[in-house]
């Protein structure tokens, strides 16, 4: 385990932010997939692992699409948001989603931070004001932002596009650009009218923007190879004005101008580590600049803004860090399926959470998601066979019968555990194990693939329960050799120790309650993976053993697929 701590770096700070939940409807259990649970997990291990690491996160709270569903509420945008966004705190708690600071986009500091950008861009030369043509419904008498208009998308073809951006391809465009375009509101077809917007220079960062992505071997090959064809292919400057009315920043100094959702939404993640670092009297410019390692964790559908448009903006205010890594996985789906209400395949946070514990989907999707582009179904039957497989028949039983062991044979107590020279044959072999499975851990989800981490975790326990096996420790004890099955015991008892530690960041319910049954009195939450080789259980009195996690019925199963959808 000595390579494990000679790469803890106490003072290394890392951000770790991820995509802004918009606030404008209910999460879903995809929406935890590709982002939220994937970026709580890291952060939960890297401070685990001794970075000084800070996950931020904010509710986005501005555009067209908040704009329209307010108005269908009969409520005012600011009130829309405050409803969904009151929701999706409660839910991410209800998750174990734990940010150290959840800020909003629309806010003060935001706005701040907003203008800091314009203004900067702008003197540099990199933000001009143009004419151009822009749709206008002449039955709604306004103009068309993204959302107001849909269409065929210019490059791929697919139907019923919105003015913004392709959900098929993923390329970027103008409303103006969209083929056979319809006002999203009435159905009526748009005419083009001639107006002044304020335009980013992308295509003026092609050079530096190619540069850092060649030279960044932190980002995905996957998905840096589609910016690099981006580029190629040519990159068009970037329209961040819309048209009064907008839910949104106005411009300073501009009439009826705002600026573009996209342009100050992944601003809020500087913003909020502003107003965390305030709240907490820490220095901000730690962790957003200089040697800081920056996080962000996206989908695949806001790949065009995180590798082009965000670090293109950053290379040209100058004053921040670029990403050092930008985790983007694929979608959740459901039974194959998107999700989608009017389909009957849509399952809120909210209802599975009245159904089974967080830690549940929090391991399926951590045990099935791969740090990939790749799309991931969630299947009741795969849900049901996961949890009764790998945690109660698998990490459950061998927590539980550890634990009863100690409790019916040992007065409740764990023997001391001998020294390792005092081991031989499999128990030292076994001792072996448990001091190298948190490097083995360590070594896959320090590179951001925390499947990979997860896998090395649950072999460490099918192991841990072969050694209980063949050791038959309740066969020693019957033959009288108690100092034989104490050794055997403590070893187990250290091992359920080092997976209640290890498996903390992916079920941190599940993990306090076996280091709590282990007796334990310290927090769980403030032990360091490099002090688990000289971890002590020795003397622990074990509490009441109980099943940490209990199996799901085929009944429970069938129920929830026909109330809550999928198959």
């Amino acid at each position: 385990m000595t390579h494990i701590l000679q790469v803890f770096v106490i003072s290394e700070k890392v951000l770790v932010t991820a995509a802004l939940p918009y606030a404008n409807g209910l999460l879903h259990i995809a929406h935890v997939r590709s982002t939220y649970l994937p970026a709580d997990v890291f952060s939960r291990f890297l401070k685990a692992t001794g970075r000084d690491a800070i996950y931020i996160c904010a509710s986005d709270d501005h555009g067209t699409p908040i704009e329209v569903n307010a108005a269908k509420r009969g409520v005012s945008p600011e009130e829309h948001v405050a409803f969904f966004r009151k929701k999706q705190v409660r839910d991410f708690k209800d998750l174990g989603i734990e940010f150290d600071f959840f800020s909003r986009s629309s806010g003060k500091v935001n706005r701040e931070f907003s203008d800091f950008f314009f203004n900067t861009l702008k003197e540099k030369g990199f933000i001009e004001e143009r004419e151009v043509l822009h749709r206008f419904c002449p039955k709604c008498k306004r103009f068309l932002p993204d959302r107001f208009v849909k269409g065929t998308c210019p490059f791929c073809g697919a139907f019923d596009q919105y003015g913004d951006g392709c959900e098929e391809c993923g390329k970027i465009y103008r409303p103006v650009d969209l083929l056979d375009p319809k006002c999203a509101q009435c159905g009526t077809v748009p005419v083009e009218k001639a107006g002044k917007h304020f335009f980013f220079k992308l295509s003026s960062f092609s050079g530096k923007l190619k540069s850092w992505l060649e030279s960044n071997n932190a980002l995905q090959s996957e998905v840096k190879n589609y910016a690099l064809k981006w580029i190629e292919e040519g990159l068009e400057d970037w329209d961040i004005t819309r048209d009064a009315p907008y839910c949104g920043f106005e411009i300073p100094g501009e009439k009826d101008k705002y600026y573009y959702v996209w342009f100050d939404a992944p601003i809020a993640y500087f913003s909020s580590v502003a107003q965390w670092a305030k709240e907490k009297g820490v220095e901000f410019d730690g962790f957003v600049s200089g040697d800081a390692k920056i996080y962000h964790f996206i989908g695949k559908d806001i790949l065009y803004h995180h590798y082009l448009f965000w670090p293109a903006m950053l290379l040209g205010v100058e004053k921040f860090s670029l990403p050092f890594a930008i985790p983007t996985r694929g979608h959740g789906l459901l039974a194959g399926k998107k999700m989608s209400k009017s389909r009957g395949s849509f399952i809120t946070v909210e209802d599975f959470l009245k159904e089974f514990p967080a830690d549940y989907l929090r391991y399926y999707w951590s045990a099935t998601t791969s740090y990939s582009m790749q799309d991931g179904s969630f299947f009741w039957g795969d849900f049901q066979r996961r949890v009764n497989d790998d945690l109660a028949n698998t990490l459950g039983n061998f927590v539980n019968r550890t634990l009863v062991f100690v409790k019916n044979n040992f007065d409740s107590k764990v023997p001391e555990i001998l020294k390792p020279r005092q081991l031989a044959g499999a128990e030292k072999e076994f001792d072996a194990a448990i001091s190298r499975v948190a490097g083995d851990v360590f070594s896959a989800m320090d590179s951001g693939d925390l499947k990979k981490g997860l896998e090395v975790l649950m072999d460490f326990v099918r192991e841990c329960n072969k050694y209980f096996n063949d050791s038959k420790p309740w066969q020693l004890v019957k033959e009288g050799k108690d100092s034989s099955a104490s050794v055997s015991v403590s070893l187990c008892a250290k091992a359920v120790a080092t997976v209640a530690v290890l498996a903390f960041p992916f079920v941190p319910v599940s993990s306090r309650d076996i280091w709590s049954q282990l007796g334990f009195s310290s927090e769980l939450e403030k032990v360091k993976w490099g002090s688990l080789k000289s971890l002590s259980v020795g003397g622990l009195v074990i509490k009441n053993p109980k099943p940490v996690f209990k199996k799901i019925e085929d009944s429970v199963i069938k129920k929830v697929s026909r109330d809550l959808g999928g198959a």
